[in-house]
Order: C-alpha cells, then sequence, then structure tokens
C-alpha cells in the first residue's frame, strides 16, 4: 500500500479587519499532518472560531488535491465584524 505524502501545513494572517484581539497580519501557525491524532491533537496557538473555520480547506489539502489552489489558498474567519483572512500553503516535507 502506498504510504501517503506528509505535509507541512502554514497559515499566515495576511489581513485583518475590526479589533481581532487574536491575531494581527503577519502572525504565522505552522503544524505537520501527523500532529492531529486522538492521542496529541494540534495544539497551534489560533482562536478555535478561525480554525473551525480553516479546518475542511486544511483537511482536505492533506488528503487530496483542489485542483484550483494547487498548494496554496485563502480562508476566512466568519467573524463578519473582524474579519481575518488567512493564507494556508502546504509545504511537502522531505521522504
Amino acid at each position: 500500500m502506498k504510504r501517503k505524502r506528509r505535509y507541512k501545513m502554514i497559515a499566515r494572517v495576511i489581513e485583518s479587519r475590526g479589533k481581532c484581539e487574536a491575531h494581527k497580519v503577519g502572525d504565522v501557525y505552522e503544524w505537520v499532518t501527523e500532529s492531529r491524532t486522538r492521542e496529541k491533537p494540534i495544539r497551534a496557538p489560533i482562536c478555535h472560531v478561525a480554525f473551525d473555520a480553516i479546518f475542511p480547506k486544511v483537511y482536505g489539502m492533506e488528503w487530496g488535491d483542489f485542483p484550483w489552489h494547487e498548494d496554496t489558498f485563502v480562508a476566512c474567519c466568519p467573524d463578519y465584524s473582524n474579519l481575518v483572512v488567512f493564507e494556508i500553503k502546504r509545504v511537502p516535507l522531505e521522504e
């Protein structure tokens, strides 16, 4: 069976509108795909609301491809009053 490729996921704040208390432009969060398991969950210092919003896209990028995104895409926090925009990059790890 072929092993799935491992990636490092990098989320960088590229825009912030309003008064978000958790994130500012330039903040960067990184994790490796295999670091998120039931025994060892990811503990990135990222707001849970923002992470819940970007997680489905991150998960999809870890397991497959979005042909229209390649290895980079943009996702937003759902708080329309204090909008934070993240650029997500998928970086292959050396095998």
